[in-house]
Parts: structure tokens; C-alpha cells; sequence
């Protein structure tokens, strides 16, 4: 008798215990979700501030918000992010014309994109284009024709893609630099058709690329008729 009701003494202790320890690991999780919950509302809220300097091209700002969502993303294992935002603190950079920092955080999401095996064809056509851009920067003409071609293939030619607009300029601006004139046209314009076709055109985009038509037409002779 004396030895069951010590065998029942251990039982109810022990499943006191097992209770305990899953009201402890109740609480941790919860504590610990609230904690993730706080971290994504922090890059949200950085990025809007980021979004909100950008606009006003402020883009110390700019870099200077990104890099802890930089850090809180690696937090997270948000990898996706990571690369988003390390491509648009290159962004700032070259903005800033500050082109070895806007390298090396362009190389990051290259990296990352690589490593991760990240499949994202928007962040594939960004991450090339920057790429291409900061080699022409560079004067590695080779090289900054091989990265936006590469991201021209993720482009996709619809009303609301910029980036198709901007890859085909900075395309036009290569064979420029090269004399291929006729060529630069054909870029420039296809550039300027597919941006006025988009839903919220940028006027300063198709400003840049009217000037630029009207440079090589007036110094080519080339006419509307040149396609």
C-alpha cells in the first residue's frame, strides 16, 4: 500500500513537471514570437523611412536606415530581404556617385542570390543591373553590356516594368559611348515605348531619353524613319 501511494506521489510530480516544463516552453515561444513580430514591424518601419528619403533624394538616409534592416534580416534568416535591401543601399550609393561601396554591396546580393539559390526574377534582373551599371561607371564596357543583357532576360516587356525602360537605356548609352549611333536610337526609343506605355511613367526618364534621341538626330541626320 505504502509503495503504491509512493508510485503515485512520483507520478503526479512528474507530470507536474512535464506541465511545468511545457508551460515554460509555452511561454518562451510566445516571448520569442512576440520578439520576431517586433523585428519585422522594425523593418517595416525603417523602410518606410528609407522609401521616404529616397523620394527626397536624401540618401545618406537612405543607407543609413537600410543597413539595420540589413542587420535585423540576417536576424530573421530573411534572405530574400537581405538581398533586396543590400541592392538598395547599392542603389544609394551610386546615387551618392560613391561607385566602390555601391560594388561591394552589389557583389553582397550577387552572393547571396548565388548561395541561397534564390530564384526571384525581379531581384535577378536588379541585382544585374546594378551590376551593369557600376561596371560602366568603371569603364568595363565588356563587362557592364554582359550584366544588363543578362538582366534584359529577367525583364519582363509589360506596361508597369521600369526596369525594362532603365536596362534598355543604359543599353543605349553603351553603343553610345561606342558610336554605334543607329543602335543607341533603337535602344533609346524602345526604352521611351515602353515607359510611356507604363501605368505611373517617370517624366524625368522620358525627358533624359528625348534629350538623348534628339542628340544623335541632330548629330547623325538620322530622321523618325531610322527604326
Amino acid at each position: 500500500m505504502k509503495k503504491n501511494c509512493i508510485l503515485d506521489i512520483i507520478s503526479v510530480r512528474l507530470i507536474t513537471l512535464s506541465l511545468f516544463g511545457i508551460i515554460i516552453s509555452l511561454v518562451l515561444f510566445s516571448q520569442n514570437s512576440n520578439y520576431l513580430d517586433h523585428r519585422r514591424a522594425d523593418v517595416l518601419n525603417l523602410s518606410y523611412k528609407a522609401t521616404n528619403a529616397n523620394s527626397l533624394n536624401n540618401y545618406d538616409s537612405v543607407i543609413y536606415y537600410l543597413k539595420d534592416v540589413i542587420d535585423i534580416c540576417a536576424e530573421l534568416k530573411d534572405w530574400k530581404g537581405f538581398t533586396k535591401y543590400n541592392l538598395n543601399v547599392s542603389d544609394a550609393f551610386y546615387a551618392l556617385g560613391i561607385f566602390d561601396s555601391s560594388y561591394t554591396y552589389a557583389i553582397i546580393a550577387k552572393l547571396e542570390i548565388s548561395n541561397r539559390n534564390i530564384l526571384d526574377t525581379a531581384l535577378l534582373g536588379s541585382m544585374y543591373y546594378s551590376m551593369g551599371n557600376i561596371y560602366a561607371r568603371f569603364n568595363e564596357v565588356d563587362s557592364a553590356e554582359h550584366f544588363l543583357n543578362s538582366s534584359l532576360s529577367f525583364c519582363e516587356n509589360g506596361v508597369n516594368d521600369s526596369l525594362f525602360s532603365l536596362v534598355n537605356k543604359a543599353l543605349g548609352n553603351i553603343k553610345f559611348s561606342r558610336r554605334k549611333f543607329e543602335d543607341a536610337l533603337l535602344l533609346y526609343r524602345k526604352s521611351l515605348q515602353s515607359e510611356v506605355s507604363r501605368t505611373d511613367p517617370s517624366e524625368s526618364l522620358i525627358a533624359s531619353l528625348n534629350q538623348n534621341i534628339g542628340i544623335i538626330m541632330s548629330a547623325t541626320g538620322f530622321t523618325d524613319s531610322a527604326r
